[in-house]
């Protein structure tokens, strides 16, 4: 295979669509994003974040045209690989006027999904045809949002932002995400050697703001109405020695 980039790889995903099941999403130091096709071993598409952001360090197709989210920092932004344009974050484009330099990081700051620095995403089209995004980051959060609605304010919800678990403080941040069981089911992996299989078909998840996830066993900590037990959402939980 070619060098696909000129510093170490931050992530690796293979894509989940049945029509490019041939293509290879990475991100790097670097600060590039490239997609390489596996079977004629060339890079298919590629971009180039500003040297004012952070290097990427999670992406994942979200649709059959080609559109790809990507996260860097605590932000997550879109890429629409048709149209050969630069990374949208909260409607505005990251080349061009506010992409670099002060305004650009002021841009960025402002359009912050997370508390934590972003750490997975993936994406899946729900029933009704609503597609759905799931970012995590190592402040223990993992969101869920409906891309028809978009992604602005994400940091304090945003009207995009359908729901929020939140694992506990020992668990040490979430590190990694991954969509199992006909995507009715959500393995979350955590820095503390946790990882949980959150059941999503067995609760109506996007019913509540939020959620804190706990053991079965454990009754959730937080005395907010607007937070729910997850009892009911926590099929199975998994403890590293």
């Amino acid at each position: 295979f070619p060098s696909l980039h000129s510093s170490p790889t931050t992530t690796l995903k293979w894509s989940s669509l049945p029509s490019r099941t041939h293509e290879l999403y990475s991100a790097s130091e670097d600060g590039t994003v490239k997609v390489f096709h596996t079977g004629e071993r060339q890079v298919l598409s590629s971009l180039t974040l500003p040297p004012s952001l952070p290097p990427p360090l999670a992406l994942t197709p979200i649709d059959e045209y080609g559109n790809v989210a990507v996260g860097f920092g605590k932000t997550i932004g879109l890429w629409d690989r048709r149209s050969g344009g630069g990374l949208v974050v909260g409607g505005s484009s990251s080349k061009g006027g506010g992409g670099g330099g002060r305004e650009g990081r002021q841009q960025q700051q402002q359009q912050q999904h997370h508390e934590g620095g972003m750490t997975d995403l993936v994406a899946v089209v729900a029933a009704g045809g609503a597609p759905l995004l799931f970012s995590s980051a190592m402040d223990g959060t993992i969101k869920v949002w409906d891309l028809r609605r978009g992604l602005e304010g994400g940091r304090e919800g945003g009207r995009g932002c359908l729901t929020t678990f939140q694992v506990g403080r020992e668990d040490e941040g979430v590190a990694s995400l991954q969509l199992h069981s006909n995507y009715t089911g959500l393995l979350v992996g955590c820095e503390g050697s946790s990882l949980y299989d959150l059941d999503l078909s067995a609760v109506a998840p996007f019913s509540k703001p939020f959620w804190e996830i706990t053991p079965p066993s454990l009754p959730s900590s937080s005395s907010s109405s607007s937070s729910s037990s997850s009892s009911s959402l926590v099929r199975c939980v998994y403890k590293g020695g």
